[in-house]
């Protein structure tokens, strides 16, 4: 799959996540014509970085990531789960935090997640308590 389709693919996901169940509902919002976001999902038309700048706050995604995924930027941090749209709203959410917000966050997933959070596990920063 070329670099236009798969973008194509993505903005269209982006579009629904996000409840426009339409494109012509995104472009009125955006002021883009209808027909420019017609093409880009279809793969037809390469987003142009304007494009993308007025697409973003509409589909609550940061601009960056949009000119990421349309292949004009390249990301420094080449971790895999950082194309995960799930765990990049965490990590953003969690750079807004407090420190007060952070820590009640983590005692919250150590309720939701008990097994995540073991004295033993290999990933904790904690000494484990047997040795």
């Amino acid at each position: 799959m070329d670099k236009k389709k798969k973008f194509g693919l993505f903005l269209t996901k982006l579009r629904e996540k996000q409840g426009f169940n339409t494109q012509r509902k995104l472009a009125i919002l955006s002021k883009i014509s209808p027909a420019t976001i017609s093409r880009i999902e279809a793969g037809i038309q390469q987003a142009e970085p304007e494009t993308l700048k007025k697409l973003a706050p509409h589909l609550k995604v940061p601009y960056e990531d949009l000119m990421e995924a349309a292949g004009y930027i390249k990301k420094k941090n080449d971790n895999p789960l950082d194309k995960e749209p799930d765990i990049r709203l965490i990590s953003r959410r969690a750079k807004q935090m407090t420190p007060e917000q952070r820590e009640r966050w983590i005692k919250a997933a150590e309720l939701l997640f008990p097994e995540m959070f073991n004295k033993g596990n290999d990933d904790s920063d904690e000494p484990n308590e047997t040795t």
